[in-house]
C-alpha cells in the first residue's frame, strides 16, 4: 500500500529532506538532513510512505529510493549511522 505524500517536521521547525552530493566521500550521492524551512514546492522534503507490515513503514524519497540507516558511510564522520536515501528495497 502506498500512501500520499508526507512531510516531516522536527522540533526545530525544518524538514527532513533528501540531499544530494552532501557528504564529501559517503557511500551514496542521497542522504537525508532536517534542513528545509518548508516543504511547499520542495519535492526533496516530500515522502511516500509505504506499508511494510508488522507496524512497520518505508519511506520513499523524491529519487525513488528509500530511507535507510547506513553504518560507517561517511569517514570521520561524528556519527556511525547516518541516513542515506538508497535502499531500492523499502522492506531492507
Amino acid at each position: 500500500m502506498r500512501g500520499d505524500q508526507v512531510a516531516l517536521k522536527s522540533e526545530t521547525g525544518k524538514y527532513l529532506a533528501l540531499c544530494h552530493n552532501c557528504w564529501v566521500g559517503g557511500a551514496y550521492p542521497d542522504s537525508a538532513f532536517v534542513y528545509v524551512d518548508t516543504f511547499i514546492n520542495n519535492y526533496q522534503a516530500l515522502w511516500t510512505p509505504f506499508w511494510i507490515g508488522n507496524g512497520n513503514w518505508g519511506l520513499q524519497g523524491s529519487n525513488g529510493k528509500y530511507l535507510a540507516r547506513c553504518g560507517d558511510c561517511v569517514p570521520n564522520a561524528a556519527y556511525l549511522d547516518l541516513a542515506f536515501v538508497h535502499s531500492i528495497n523499502p522492506v531492507t
